[in-house]
């Protein structure tokens, strides 16, 4: 282990570095990365390069932005590089081995293979040749090394704050992007042994080491941001974040050490962002960007967790909960309601379960498209809901996901593939600004209004000939209370011609029978079918039940054995590549050309079959209103009402109960909480720069102000608390 090598070096303490530092960094990084590369196949390897240093299966005039053939050529030769150094691997100092890896590095150096992805280009393969040549210090032909660090690592040029390469037309890098550049800018350091350029590199990663004013990176309410204003985990934040914990362990009691507001950042981003973002083993998947369309990139990677607990001990007792929590041991490790506002998502998480909200709005970005990768991504941020229990209720599926079927959204089921596809690459921001959520902390109510051109492939306002131009309207509302989830949508309207218009309550895989009030005929027995039917009031599938406390024409589809590929949204990969899954999809038939039309839904994730059966003998929530003006919801039990007021002057006063009626002079949402003496009031004002409210009890009228952005909370009598 690294932390054992670390404890047993004498480390020389200087004022600028020496030969001794650049020996025990790079014995360092060298141990780490023999750790990190799995070197199992590196005997099948060597047995198919061929002669002149190369591989048949590898496609080197391959040019791809994603997917690029001839990376498999450097990964295999990092693989050999790892056998041959590795003292327990059977071709440690091999000198076939050793031979194998010059006449692939030889080749490489003559052929030259081009990417036209600038990443690539740029990061990724100087990153590869840097593992190779540094696990191959001293054992690679002089000359042939100084050309690959010439010609091909060195002109990743640190400058500025970020990072350039030759013929990158001036593109401007930050957060893990510059992280990264400064990863290659160490290599070619400890390859050509200067020490100042390690100096610059760790400069430069501890200025990243922060969070952005304003910018892409880590946003001030914990979320992180990237290719504009999109929330994206693990992607750029792994790489990010994994890097700059990296350094910080690989440089500890050296010249380069990270001053003490890098463990900051890093505490920042783990604890109030990442941590949040799991269930389980799995990330949610509406926070992955394009990762979505990457079969692997679900699966939370983070075991340099255990980094952490070496370099920020203090909270090393809450990075051992996440990895426990990711292994099966331990309950989740953030438990709350969160909402990150910079970013339109809001998370509540409980022990038994975690359900989040996607939005977008004029402020923030949409789930990303790029690189041909995650091109059915339309509807990803329109109001996405993600339902986990178990974590892996979204496992895989999305090669078979019906993508105009998101979990949460309102949409017109148009024809055709191109009527799924963003707008454009890399995210585009929405439309709306009354689109925000107030949090206590416990619990949370969160809005989003809908305005969006459906039928258009390139996703902004113009009309299009090939598909249907119509646009969907729609008010959602979301109420998260300690046992459920009450959704909310009015006002919905489509201005177009050929499409029927739903509302998703769920589509993931199936993993229990199916219960439900009418089959057969309210005997709650497996549904093994699925139906639709306007009778339909509550049912039940993989520990989550739902109810649908008005009539609604609710659609059930249970399908076995559904086949997909993954080329289907990552034209990098082949056709080949593919996954079976069952799947149920839970929806709400709006019609085809609805003009106003609602719908309501309550989702208690977290329950067996009989404890929702007990649940839904009571009465626990009382929706008070869901017009366009406004939204509200009273739990009795808890003593709570969330309201969203979208147009305070024409609903006037609204009653929450006999005790209690509220108005309003500004559009806003809140939270009251009567479980508390005295009764507190959360208010967040998404396009509102100042609110009144005033609660009317049989004791009189008492009127809170709040100055807005953000989210505020007052109590009775008026006192304001963060």
């Amino acid at each position: 282990m690294i932390s054992s090598l670390m404890a047993s070096m004498i480390v020389i303490l200087a004022a600028a570095p020496t030969e001794d530092h650049m020996a025990v960094v790079r014995e360092r990084f060298t141990t780490h990365l023999l750790q990190q590369i799995d070197a199992s196949k590196a005997g099948e390897h060597l047995a198919t390069l061929r002669e002149d240093g190369s591989w048949e299966d590898v496609n080197y005039n391959d040019r791809s932005r994603a997917g690029w053939s001839p990376a498999q050529h450097l990964s295999r030769l990092e693989v050999m590089a790892a056998a041959y150094n590795h003292p327990d691997s059977k071709h440690h100092q091999s000198k076939a081995m050793l031979d194998g890896v010059g006449r692939g590095l030889l080749f490489w150096d003559k052929t030259a293979p081009y990417s036209a992805n600038p990443f690539e280009r740029r990061i990724g393969t100087p990153i590869r040749l840097g593992h190779i040549l540094v696990i191959m210090h001293g054992r690679i032909d002089p000359a042939l090394r100084d050309r690959i660090v010439t010609e091909k690592m060195s002109d990743v040029i640190v400058e500025g704050g970020y990072s350039r390469r030759a013929g990158n037309d001036g593109h401007r890098e930050s957060g893990p992007d510059v992280v990264r550049g400064a990863y290659v800018h160490i290599c070619v350091g400890l390859l050509t042994d200067d020490a100042e350029a390690i100096t610059i590199a760790s400069r430069h990663i501890q200025a990243e080491a922060r969070i952005a004013k304003p910018g892409e990176g880590l946003q001030p309410d914990g979320s992180y941001q990237y290719h504009g204003r999109q929330i994206y985990f693990p992607g750029y934040w792994q790489a990010h974040f994994e890097q700059v914990s990296l350094w910080g362990e690989l440089f500890a009691e050296l010249p380069w050490a990270f001053e003490t507001d890098s463990k900051a950042f890093l505490h920042e981003g783990i604890l109030n962002g990442a941590r949040w973002m799991i269930r389980g083993k799995f990330y949610d998947p509406f926070v992955m960007g394009r990762g979505l369309a990457r079969p692997t990139e679900q699966y939370t990677r983070l075991s340099w967790l255990e980094r952490m607990t070496r370099i920020d001990p203090t909270h090393a007792p809450e990075y051992r909960a996440i990895l426990d929590h990711i292994a099966g041991k331990a309950d989740a490790p953030a438990v709350g309601n969160r909402h990150f506002w910079l970013s339109d998502y809001m998370v509540h998480s409980r022990t038994s379960y975690r359900l989040s909200v996607r939005m977008h709005s004029s402020r923030t970005s949409g789930q990303e498209a790029g690189n041909d990768e995650n091109t059915q991504n339309r509807y990803l941020s329109q109001g996405a809901t993600a339902i986990m229990v178990d974590g892996d209720e979204y496992e895989r599926i999305f090669p078979v996901w019906d993508w105009r079927r998101i979990p949460g959204t309102t949409t017109a089921y148009t024809t055709g593939r191109r009527g799924v596809m963003q707008a454009g690459n890399w995210g585009v921001s929405g439309y709306t600004e009354f689109t925000g959520a107030a949090s206590n902390g416990s619990v949370g109510v969160a809005a989003m209004d809908v305005d969006w051109h459906d039928g258009d492939p390139e996703g902004g306002r113009g009309p299009s000939h090939k598909l249907d131009p119509g646009r969907i309207y729609v008010h959602k509302n979301w109420f998260f209370f300690d046992r459920e989830m009450v959704a909310l949508g009015s006002g919905i309207r489509y201005t177009g011609q050929f499409a029927p218009v739903q509302t998703t309550v769920n589509q993931m895989l199936r993993k229990t029978p199916i219960f439900s009030n009418i089959h057969p005929a309210g005997t709650g027995e497996p549904d093994t079918e699925g139906r639709s039917d306007d009778s339909l009031q509550w049912l039940w599938h993989g520990q989550v039940g739902y109810l649908f406390p008005t009539q609604q024409h609710v659609v059930l589809r249970n399908e076995s054995q559904l086949t997909g590929s993954w080329r289907s949204i990552n034209r990098s990969y082949d056709e080949e590549l593919t996954e079976t899954k069952d799947r149920v999809t839970i929806s709400l038939d709006h019609g085809d050309k609805p003009d106003g039309e609602s719908y309501a839904y309550v989702a208690v994730p977290g329950l067996s079959r009989q404890d929702f059966d007990t649940y839904r003998g009571k009465d626990h929530v009382t929706i008070l209103s869901n017009t366009p003006h406004v939204a509200a919801v009273h739990h009795k039990g808890q003593r709570l009402t969330g309201i969203v007021f979208r147009d305070p002057a024409s609903v006037g006063r609204l009653k929450v109960h006999d005790k209690l009626t509220m108005a309003v002079d500004a559009p806003v949402i809140l939270l009251v909480d009567e479980s508390v003496t005295p009764t507190r009031v959360t208010a967040s004002c998404p396009t509102a720069s100042a609110v009144k409210v005033t609660l009317i009890t049989p004791e009189g009228e008492q009127v809170l102000a709040f100055d807005m952005p953000g989210t505020r909370s007052r109590t009775l009598p008026e006192t304001e608390t963060p």
